[in-house]
């Protein structure tokens, strides 16, 4: 049994990558296909980054630092 997936994207997306696919030699549905079991399989990961990072300087005692050492040790 299978069931209907529909989406709205933008037109020129859809035509380039159902370009690519034919190009490529598979349908669109393929690759959708693929791309969801690769996503529940744990082969495609999606994650958000930023471009700004924040940094936060720490001051660490020598105490501090000897167990911090230790913890990298075990990881």
């Amino acid at each position: 049994m299978t069931t209907q997936v529909t989406f709205t994207t933008n037109p020129s997306l859809k035509k380039e990558t159902l370009q690519k696919t034919k190009k490529d030699g598979i349908t669109l549905k393929a690759f959708f296909t693929f791309c969801m079991k690769g996503y529940l399989q744990g082969k495609i990961n999606l994650g958000i980054t930023t471009s700004e990072k924040e940094i936060e300087e720490i001051e660490v005692t020598p105490s501090i630092q000897k167990k911090m050492d230790a913890i990298a040790k075990l990881l």
